[in-house]
């Protein structure tokens, strides 16, 4: 009943039924899928499925932060900036010690 409160009246009905039925907005079920996919990516290894993941990942960041048309600073950030670093550093640092 609280619930119903923040929906218009000729809108609780319809409300009602979508959320007995288990119906998340776009958005919200894309939030889900990148939670999902990040606990998933966590528990793999080095691999080139990690590598897809990580894409897959990049991909529903992407289509939610356009899904969002918010302004940039609001957006959820990509997975893969990180992992880039760490490899152009190490990949530096080995030319240099190669040197």
């Amino acid at each position: 009943l609280l619930d119903d409160q923040m929906v218009a009246e000729e809108l609780r009905l319809a409300y009602k039924i979508l959320k007995n039925a288990d119906y998340l907005p776009p958005e919200i079920e894309l939030k889900k899928e990148i939670q999902q996919t990040a606990e998933l990516l966590r528990g793999m290894g080095e691999t080139a499925v990690k590598y897809r993941t990580m894409q897959k990942l990049n991909f529903l960041i992407m289509k939610l932060n356009t899904l969002r048309n918010t302004a940039i600073e609001f957006e959820a950030p990509q997975k893969y900036s990180d992992k880039l670093i760490e490899k152009l550093e190490s990949s530096a640092s080995s030319a240099k010690q190669k040197k």
